[in-house]
């Protein structure tokens, strides 16, 4: 008989991965980064959310030094709990602004920060919002490698992975990706999504050749309505 698991929000919390709440710092350290490797230059989604919330610098840097921190802790310690951000708004509401916006075609304006007055403004709608949706959700998949490279194999997701049938199905309700490197690492197979049409790519953001295998377990989350896993732009 075929058993059906559901993962809830949280249960990563254990292994080192952050909570719900928490995942505006990961953006905003990959902000910060890109404006290194870009000498200054801010991505449309920084110019969004300084025209949307007004966010500027002074949020960004500081939540970008507790991400590293939290990334990196010291040798032999577990990573401390972040704090509740009061500078940035929740991925939840960014995220649900945006889609109500491409829903409704609704015009958020040009775009309103200090870069813009070198160059012509971005109008926010249309198509340039799902280009912001698209960098946000590949900041999050950027914030969860780096996770990735410095976490160790939890056991609880190792023992759950192993023991998944062919039948199973999993469903989580988790951003991050612990529980799809647990399976692939178990089985040698990619997990079967269920998505049709996207570019897969694994939890190390290489494309997927062989999207199932006769080895691949089910995983299903609500990742599938988001661009996560089609890669960086």
């Amino acid at each position: 008989m075929s058993k059906a698991f559901l993962i809830g929000a949280g249960a990563s919390a254990e292994a080192g991965y952050p909570i719900t709440k928490w995942l505006t710092y990961p953006v905003a350290h990959y902000l910060e980064q890109y404006r290194k490797k870009k000498r200054g230059k801010p991505s449309r989604l920084e110019q969004y959310l300084a025209t949307v919330y007004s966010l500027d610098g002074h949020g960004l840097g500081p939540a970008a030094l507790l991400w590293h921190d939290f990334v990196n802790p010291p040798e032999g310690q577990s990573p401390s709990s972040l704090p509740d951000s009061d500078l940035m708004p929740s991925i939840i509401e960014i995220l649900s602004v945006i889609d109500i916006a491409i829903a409704e075609q609704w015009s958020l304006g040009p775009s309103r920060d200090a870069y813009s007055q070198y160059r012509k403004s971005r109008e926010f709608k249309g198509n340039e919002l799902h280009r912001v949706r698209e960098r946000l959700v590949g900041a999050l998949l950027t914030g969860f490698m780096e996770l990735d490279r410095t976490r160790t194999y939890h056991e609880a997701f190792k023992i759950l992975a192993k023991g998944l049938a062919r039948d199973d199905v999993v469903v989580t309700t988790n951003w991050d990706t612990l529980l799809d490197r647990a399976m692939f690492l178990e089985t040698r197979a990619p997990p079967a999504y269920g998505t049709l049409g996207a570019r897969l790519v694994d939890h190390s953001g290489h494309d997927l050749r062989t999207q199932e295998s006769s080895e691949s377990r089910r995983l299903y989350s609500k990742r599938q309505a988001d661009p996560i896993w089609r890669g960086l732009r």
